[in-house]
């Protein structure tokens, strides 16, 4: 399987989009309360049938950092998704503290 890391354009917008609600929906199934209405994120999203996409796009984004000279990728997920945490472990990254979310 081969993924590719590409910019969306406009007429891609309406997939993507529902590519956030069926993931919202899974991580509600599964109690992870990660994403919610508090403003700003950025974040990836993936087809869940796409198995192995999360770590292909982990490990381009590795590149383009080390492309731009970055001593540093840094990984945001909520301390309540053991999963992604877990995920992310594997993958040779720590957890480097927590931040409350909310307003200055």
């Amino acid at each position: 399987m081969k993924y590719v890391l590409k910019k969306a354009d406009q007429t891609e917008v309406e997939e993507i989009f529902s590519l956030y609600l069926k993931r919202i929906q899974w991580m509600n199934e599964k109690g992870i309360n990660q994403w919610n209405n508090n403003g700003y994120r950025h974040n990836f999203v993936t087809d869940l049938t796409e198995k192995g996409a999360g770590r292909e796009i982990i490990k381009a984004v590795e590149a383009l950092a080390v492309n731009d000279h970055k001593e540093r990728v840094r990984l945001d997920c909520s301390i309540d998704n053991p999963f992604l945490n877990q995920y992310y472990e594997s993958m040779g990254y720590e957890m480097a503290g927590t931040c409350k979310d909310g307003g200055v």
